[in-house]
């Protein structure tokens, strides 16, 4: 269902549709992350950070992205590619090696750089963190939430009073 609505919205693009066969062929996970402080009210794009993990055909496919994508620039030499709209003129594409391809905003891109290259990979905190090797386990699609405290104290009223209380979800 995912791969079709994919090839949906990237209609008839056939090197879009060729570069998404060849990631989703070999991809074994995707990560989405969204700090809570950018959730902020009025803020209609939050910074956001997609990691995905998989076996993947580097030199392949950087030579499809970059028919799309044709600037670049480099930072801790790794490139990152700058999508040509306008409204994704904050947004970066990084290849950090054959198991894992970055994406999202500058500033997150570049964190997750940084963390890289000092050998920081994010370490699971404990709590609901502890539930992740059981969810991936047996399924395909499934999300973790955890919310500080305050994290919504500038949201949407609606949004506030809905999630007062709740620290976390899986």
């Amino acid at each position: 269902e995912l791969t079709s609505q994919m090839k949906s919205q990237l209609g008839q693009q056939p090197e879009l549709q060729k570069m998404q066969d060849a990631l989703l062929h070999d991809l074994d996970s995707i990560l989405i992350a969204a700090p809570a402080s950018g959730m902020k009210k009025g803020n209609a794009k939050p910074p956001m950070l997609f990691v995905m993990s998989g076996h993947f055909k580097v030199d392949e496919l950087r030579g499809m992205v970059k028919k799309e994508l044709k600037t670049s620039e480099t930072y801790h030499a790794v490139e990152l590619l700058v999508p040509p709209d306008e409204s994704a003129k904050d947004t970066r594409i990084a290849f950090l090696d054959s198991t894992t391809i970055l994406g999202g905003d500058t500033a997150e891109v570049r964190a997750a750089i940084d963390r890289f290259k000092g050998g920081h990979r994010a370490a699971g905190k404990g709590g609901i963190f502890d539930g992740i090797p059981s969810l991936a386990s047996k399924n395909d699609l499934w999300m973790t939430v955890e919310i500080p405290e305050n994290a919504l104290q500038e949201a949407n009223p609606m949004a506030a009073q809905m999630f007062a209380g709740v620290n976390g979800a899986e």
